[in-house]
């Protein structure tokens, strides 16, 4: 074959599988091409990106290793391959792989991090320590190595100096909770029980949150003060919501008991950390060494299932939520994903079966309800919605301001399903539990626009959340459209172009500005917006709309032509 039709070909099979299609069928394609013998070094490796680039790591993994087996001294395809394997899990093939990186002088970050943890894991102190000297403290290292090398210093028996290590932390403030609770974990496992407490209770005073709660309590418990961890339980579950249903109350068992736990733990809070801020590849190899350390590690395993939703990989997901659920204390969280999943996958019968007998089994609780009404929701079926949000604000016997979604949810179930006046006091009284909600003030002012009502209220209304969420085009279409229906058109142009150009392909936002560019009498634009959301448009009902409009003849005076406000 041609070269060239040969590295057509292959272009062409890797786009499909980037397009959705079957990521391993795309790579055998591949090699078919390079003819049928054994698979090339170039058919596995271009199969390899396409796989990567689909987000199907182990299908990457498995291509990026037959290149590896082609070529296996080639630095750049024994990277790949090792960060591949640990994506995917496959820690027994990537701790291979970072032995033979190791050895070639190839030790990245993530590559030393593995191989200390694989050293702590198998109880190699020594070793550990030297290579923690080894490791850059550059980028994620200012974070990752103070946490690491506390509990290396602990495996080889230096409490104090483990403690010493966690210094650096103090100067982010944000990372002050995880100070005090590894400084907690370290002082209790040496045996210091007065100076863990203060740590303890220095880590509750600094952050809340779950772990924290989880260790602190525990702690109260195990040393006799089961007032004071049933206090520190109520105030965290007062604030948490739905999260309070992963904290066991009645626990004791403390949440680190080795040294290798505790790296487990410092690599848990790091990947929670990193996945917030949106940095879910970091997050997903962090959680993978955390459950290679520990692979009992449900939380760790909880953080790849949400990682794998995230970049919707929604089978592989599904896998980790099972798992997750076997677990008693994040039975009932594991049981939700496995519904968000499910959905996910379309098996929306077997989402509602799940989440309709969890809501059953558990009349005290509101999540599994509020999870039927968005799956409802979600697929359109907005007057079904509305009965699990209301059974949900049936079981909550106090409302609070961070209930302000779930009337926000029902708002939208209701005006979907045409009932305004329920619809209108859904999203007043969000707005009265929490007043700057920027979607719920587009949403309530957006409508009363619409419909022709307190314009100038929803004016301002929509101001405001522009005024929060400046860059979001669905926002700015609003305020675009509410200067349009109060007749101030250059405003209407303005806003409106502007939200074309934050949110290029939405048909509504384009129908929207087709109507301006008609009104101001730029005829040949509107016909052009109007043409790009009739590609995308999906309801029936926008799609009639635009067609009519469609159908209008242009002026003859200024047909062709056009003109500006």
């Amino acid at each position: 074959m041609m070269p060239w039709v040969r590295w057509t070909l292959m272009a062409a099979v890797s786009a499909a599988a980037l397009g959705g299609g079957e990521v391993r069928a795309a790579g055998e394609a591949v090699q078919w091409i390079d003819g049928p013998a054994a698979p090339t070094l170039s058919g596995s490796y271009l199969s390899g990106r396409a796989a990567q680039r689909a987000d199907d790591w182990a299908a990457a993994a498995d291509f990026t290793r037959e290149a590896l087996e082609r070529d296996p001294r080639n630095p750049v395809l024994l990277q790949r391959t090792f960060i591949l394997m640990l994506g995917a899990g496959r820690t027994d093939e990537a701790r291979t792989l970072a032995e033979r990186l190791s050895a070639g002088g190839a030790e990245g970050q993530l590559v030393t991090l593995f191989q200390i943890a694989e050293d702590v894991r198998a109880g190699r102190a020594e070793p550990a320590a030297d290579r923690m000297r080894r490791m850059s403290r550059e980028g994620m290292g200012q974070f990752l190595h103070p946490l690491l090398d506390a509990w290396v210093t602990l495996a080889n028996g230096d409490a104090d100096r483990a403690v010493a290590a966690l210094a650096p932390l103090e100067r982010t403030s944000g990372l002050r909770p995880l100070l005090h609770l590894h400084t907690a974990l370290i002082r209790e496992q040496s045996g210091n029980l007065d100076a863990a407490a203060e740590s303890y209770a220095a880590a509750l005073e600094a952050g809340p949150a779950l772990r924290v709660v989880q260790a602190v309590s525990g702690f109260y418990r195990r040393t006799g003060r089961a007032a004071d961890a049933d206090a520190a339980i109520a105030r965290f579950m007062a604030t948490s919501g739905d999260a309070g249903g992963m904290l066991d109350p009645g626990a004791t068992t403390p949440i680190v008991t080795t040294p290798a736990e505790g790296m487990a733990e410092a690599l848990f809070n790091l990947a929670v950390a990193l996945d917030q801020e949106g940095a879910d590849e970091t997050a997903l190899f962090y959680a993978r060494i955390a459950l290679h350390l520990r692979p009992d590690f449900a939380f760790a395993r909880l953080v790849v299932g949400d990682v794998l939703t995230q970049r919707k990989r929604h089978t592989e997901a599904l896998v980790e939520f099972r798992r997750v659920a076997e677990v008693p204390a994040l039975a009932w969280t594991g049981r939700l994903r496995i519904a968000d999943s499910l959905a996910n996958l379309k098996r929306e019968d077997e989402a509602r079966d799940t989440l309709t007998a969890m809501a059953q089994e558990r009349p005290d609780r509101t999540d599994a309800l509020v999870r039927l009404g968005d799956l409802h929701r979600q697929a359109e079926r907005f007057a079904e919605a509305v009965g699990p949000y209301t059974r949900a604000l049936e079981r909550t016997t106090v409302i609070e301001p961070r209930h302000w979604g779930l009337f926000y949810a029902r708002g939208i179930a209701h005006e979907r399903s045409k009932q305004w006046p329920q619809a209108e006091a859904d999203f007043l009284k969000a707005l009265e539990l929490s007043p700057e909600q920027p979607y719920v003030l587009n949403y309530l002012g957006y409508s009363w626009i619409d419909r022709g009502e307190n314009l100038e209220r929803g004016r301002e209304m929509v101001e405001r959340a522009v005024r929060l969420r400046p860059n979001d085009g669905h926002i700015v279409d609003s305020l675009g459209w509410a200067h349009f229906k109060l007749g101030n058109l250059a405003d209407a142009v303005r806003y409106m172009e502007r939200a074309v150009e934050l949110k290029a392909m939405d048909p509504v936002i384009n129908d929207h500005l087709g109507d301006v560019y008609w009104a101001v009498g730029r005829y040949s634009e509107a016909r052009f917006q109007w043409e790009r959301a009739l590609l995308r448009a999906e309801e029936a009902d926008l799609i009639a709309q635009i067609r009519e409009k469609l159908g209008r003849s242009i002026p003859r005076d200024v047909a062709g032509a056009g003109r500006r406000p």
